[in-house]
């Protein structure tokens, strides 16, 4: 049961789920920006997306621990700068938790992906101008990634864009 801010009780069906970190990381080679990205199958869509990295805060973990966390299992990229950018309810409709999303620098090296066992992701790197330019279109269509590519614009080029 749900009352509204009316004071009408009505039944509704509401997803209780752990909290999600997202992080929007970048690496720089050869003088260019890249953002470091994963191919990933989802079972809701039966296709592969290309998304940031990201995943389920375990427990008692810190969100800024479980963000650098997810990125380095699932493309083996550390950390050198990480800052958190903002946190969003990804279905507030239907859903009670929030996704936090983080921006991160990373360290050129790429060291081994830990992956859970039901995972299948493969790493690519998309230049910065082409993701900015693509977001949103196939493949780049998971909602929530497009909403992290905003608060990341909004945080580092708001000044280019205004």
């Amino acid at each position: 049961k749900s009352i509204s801010p009316s004071g009408n009780e009505k039944t509704f069906v509401s997803l209780k789920s752990p909290e999600w970190v997202i992080v929007v990381p970048i690496i720089k080679k050869n003088d260019e920006k890249y953002f470091v990205m994963v191919k990933q199958w989802r079972h809701g869509t039966s296709c592969i997306l290309q998304e940031f990295p990201g995943g389920v805060v375990d427990e008692g973990e810190a969100l800024e621990k479980a963000a650098e966390r997810e990125l380095e299992e699932e493309t083996g990229y550390k950390v050198t700068k990480i800052e958190k950018l903002g946190s969003l309810f990804p279905n507030p409709a239907i859903m009670q938790n929030k996704c936090h999303i983080f921006f991160a620098e990373c360290e050129n090296h790429e060291g081994e992906q830990h992956l859970d066992d039901d995972e299948y992701i493969e790493i690519s790197l998309i230049p910065y101008k082409d993701l900015i330019k693509n977001m949103g279109c196939p493949p780049f269509q998971h909602a929530l990634m497009c909403s992290a590519m905003f608060l990341y614009l909004q945080r580092y080029e708001t000044e280019k864009i205004l």
